[in-house]
């Protein structure tokens, strides 16, 4: 099962990265808001839930721009990580920009330095404040999420 996007970006026009407050934008990257607890309140049009598995952040500490995976299809991870419950093959314009990330719904992630699953990886963990400890930011390109 591909996973759903939720993510903060810079988009073009939106002004210089030093002036432009924290974006948190929604699944198709154009439904911008302006605080996390508006995307914690999300729901896609025509879904009957939505539940957030993995946010990513920009910045240290779980600040900066956000890019939140999630799925209306599970409401929760399955207590093994020898299955894989989510996926993300291509973290798309927030590729090599996370450097913190927290789970979700009994979730761990698996950051991998390449789209589709290759290269390095973080192996798995439900969260990282810093992922500069162990020589990770700004380089996870895609997900799994188990």
């Amino acid at each position: 099962m591909t996973i759903s996007a939720v993510g903060g970006l810079a988009l073009a026009g939106a002004g210089t990265a030093a002036a432009a407050a924290p974006r948190h934008c929604v699944a198709d990257i154009a439904t911008c808001f302006s605080s996390e607890a508006q995307v914690d309140a999300f729901r896609p049009a025509g879904t009957a839930a939505w539940t957030e598995l993995v946010r990513l952040y920009d910045g240290y500490n779980y600040s900066g721009d956000t890019y939140s995976l999630g799925s209306s299809e599970i409401s929760s991870c399955t207590a093994s990580t020898g299955n894989v419950d989510a996926q993300a093959a291509n973290l798309g314009e927030f590729r090599n920009r996370t450097s913190s990330f927290v789970t979700r719904e009994r979730c761990d992630a698996k950051l991998f330095d390449h789209t589709g699953f290759g290269g390095g990886s973080t192996g798995y963990l439900d969260h990282s404040t810093d992922l500069r400890t162990i020589g990770f930011n700004n380089k996870a390109e895609s997900l799994l999420s188990s």
